[in-house]
């Protein structure tokens, strides 16, 4: 976590493990893992009482301590402005901070903010009692009397209201935090919240994995970093006896020496050896060395061999097979210490890293990087490090891989994200990622909020169940679809689709078959469709008056912007017709949509025949000369016979003319047409027309 990305992060300090209160008066020079947060924001408010001294005379607080140091920070908040205990312990449980990156990667540092979670119960109902008094004063025009009640309501409780969140970096910098509530019971509620700072790199618990374009230079620098730490420890350099020299790459990664400590250690002794009087057991040492340097070098590359095979064959279809070579030491002067190159299938040539397709280095400089952070891994862990995890970020993984090969890496992220250590943040527009059963979504757009406020949202559960009863997938959403056509089933949309398939999807007009009217309403409750795109909503019924709808509907928006729901819904009851759940189920949608405050963003339509197979000529269907209208007065006096004639009339059709009525069989009859029916046309402008708006 030394970045120079500017992103703020909320963090919640976690209570003290077992672990970490076993190794508590450790004195390690870093807190058990996933307690180095917690102690460096303790530091910040700690007196002296607070600091313990090591037999080397360093200060340090202990984790026990730390999680005292907090607790009592956070109390005194509130202590300070409220007597609300209930809204204090709340607050305290939670443990939330704001994090804002204020250094560099080489000196790294944060703001730090605390915070509020405002789904907290007793934080809402205190968060919703200051924005009513902001309110307040507005509506009072700033009178003297409402900003008495206003002064009183902020500083009655430490929390932020909407009307005073604002922080202030320490580079003067303001912003304000949209999701979670500042408090502050000492700083004036009518000034900029300032930040308090934490220096230096702080273990959060968590690893990102590094990125590079360059995995040759990552790779000599991790086998330096061996075979220096390495020299410094083994004891050829302090006597003769070899036999126990330091030549485990644990210790060696494990060593308490810094790099550059290590570096200077080596450099010291060899300057110190070669002024020496003895100059053959210099060199019988330095050639004891050599041969550590060597073979520690060696063990490790086949060890990253491994590593990077296995990662890269997972990710890719025909992946190259990579192979580390190790510079010899006669041409190490005129080339790279050591170098990554590739096989393409079986016993190919190798070819280097630069002379692999955009896809290959894409996935083999993710597979060394994979290979050098587990290795390490593998060598360093501490006891608690077993579940650590691990962020890999990817950009667009689909990009330069063909479908079939996409399926295949998609398919493989998924699988790495099953380890419970991993970690995968994919920006991404593939429909393999986007409709894993595993992914969690979350959409982010640049300013698509409100005051052009980036959008950052999850597609939960909920809604991913949501657009399953519609039949769609969450990849369905970056088409980018400018208008739903909700129709009944599968009929409608094969007939919609044949005789304007191109001019639909010019439009950009997606057809989604509900294979029932019931579910009509749940696309309005549900809000998938209108949170997470800027599509409007056309429901496509049958059997009403499409004149005598499209009036009542432009009454029923007049009636919303000017007066109550009840009026606005008032006129539904007799524009829509009939009791047939078709015409029920209208008169909800259309309710729904004014009752959630999106009915700009849905258009009811209606065609006048009872089906819309009626568009089509009869004998494209069934073998009979009769009109739709015969066949109608037909299936009615069937009915009426009471003789078991099928209630639906496309099933009586079916079992009486003995065909099957499918979306193919009326995509064939549309082609027998001449001319587009005036109706469906003027449906068809009507969607063109919404789409352009």
């Amino acid at each position: 976590m030394k970045s120079h990305i500017d992103v703020s992060m909320i963090v919640r300090l976690q209570v003290p493990t077992e672990l970490d209160l076993k190794h508590d008066r450790s004195q390690d020079e870093q807190p058990t893992p996933g307690a180095g947060l917690l102690v460096a924001i303790a530091e910040r408010f700690a007196v002296p009482a607070d600091f313990e001294f090591s037999m080397e005379n360093r200060q340090f607080i202990t984790v026990s301590t730390a999680n005292e140091i907090v607790d009592r920070f956070i109390r005194a908040q509130f202590d300070a402005r409220s007597d609300r205990a209930e809204l204090r312990d709340e607050v305290a449980a939670d443990r939330l901070f704001l994090m804002h990156p204020a250094g560099t990667s080489a000196d790294p540092s944060w703001d730090v903010w605390p915070v509020a979670d405002p789904t907290g119960p007793e934080v809402r109902i205190s968060s919703e009692r200051l924005n009513r008094a902001g309110d307040e004063i507005e509506a009072l025009e700033y009178s003297d009397e409402g900003m008495e009640v206003f002064h009183e309501a902020v500083w009655s409780t430490p929390l932020r209201g909407n009307k005073a969140n604002h922080l202030l970096t320490r580079a003067r910098r303001r912003f304000y935090t949209p999701t979670f509530i500042p408090y502050s019971g000492e700083a004036s509620p009518f000034e900029p919240l300032h930040a308090f700072t934490v220096q230096g790199a702080i273990d959060l618990g968590i690893d990102v994995l590094p990125v590079t374009d360059d995995p040759n230079a990552d790779t000599i620098d991790y086998l330096g970093e061996i075979v220096i730490r390495a020299a410094s420890i083994a004891r050829t350099w302090e006597d003769t006896d070899t036999s126990a020299r330091g030549d485990s790459i644990r210790d060696a990664l494990s060593s308490g020496w810094g790099l550059e400590t290590a570096r200077s250690h080596i450099e010291h002794k060899s300057r110190s050896r070669s002024g020496g009087e003895d100059s053959s057991e210099d060199f019988d040492e330095i050639a004891v060395l050599t041969g550590l340097v060597d073979r520690l070098a060696g063990e490790v590359s086949l060890e990253l061999e491994v590593w990077a095979t296995a990662a890269i064959e997972q990710m890719m279809i025909d992946a190259p097979t990579p192979v580390l070579q190790l510079t010899p030491a006669v041409t190490r002067f005129s080339n790279p210490a050591a170098q990554w190159l590739f096989r393409r299938g079986g016993g190919g040539r190798l070819v280097s890293f630069e002379n692999l397709s955009r896809a290959e280095r894409i996935w083999a400089g993710a597979a060394v990087d994979d290979a050098l952070y587990w290795h390490r891994r593998e060598h360093t862990s501490r006891p608690g490090d077993e579940l650590r995890p691990v962020v890999m970020i990817l950009d667009e993984p689909e990009s330069a891989l063909h479908r079939s090969a996409e399926a295949h890496t998609a398919r493989a992220l998924v699988d790495r994200a099953r380890d419970p250590r991993r970690i995968i943040v994919a920006a991404t527009h593939s429909p393999e990622l986007l409709d894993a059963r595993e992914a969690r979504i979350i959409e982010v757009k640049r300013g698509g909020g409100t005051n052009g406020a980036s959008v950052v949202r999850e597609l939960n559960l909920a809604d991913k169940a949501a657009l399953g009863e519609l039949g769609l997938t969450p990849s369905d959403l970056l088409r980018w679809p400018r208008i739903f056509l909700l129709v009944e089933g599968a009929h409608d949309e094969a007939l919609l689709d044949a005789f304007f398939g191109d001019r639909l999807r010019a439009a950009r007009v997606l057809i989604l078959p509900l294979r029932g009217a019931t579910k009509l309403p749940g696309t309005i409750d549900s809000r998938v469709l209108f949170d997470f795109t800027g599509a409007h909503l056309v429901a496509l019924v049958d059997n009403q008056d499409p004149q005598q709808l499209s009036v009542a509907w432009a009454q029923a928006l007049e009636n919303r912007a000017s007066g109550t729901l009840e009026t606005a819904t008032a006129g539904l009851a007799d524009a829509v017709l009939g009791d047939a759940d078709e015409a029920r189920f209208l008169r909800e949608w259309l309710t729904s949509a004014l009752r959630t405050g999106v009915e700009n963003r849905v258009t009811p339509y209606s065609l006048k025949a009872k089906d819309v197979i009626e568009y089509v000529p009869v004998g494209s269907l069934l073998d009979t000369h009769a009109s739709w209208d015969v066949l109608r007065a037909e299936h009615a006096a069937a009915l009426a016979a009471r003789k078991g004639a099928p209630k639906d009339f496309k099933k009586w059709l079916e079992v009486t003319y003995k065909v099957a009525i499918t979306p193919d069989l009326l995509r064939e009859a549309a082609r027998c047409v001449d001319r587009v029916p005036h109706e469906l046309e003027r449906l068809m402008k009507t969607l063109e027309a919404i789409a352009h708006q």
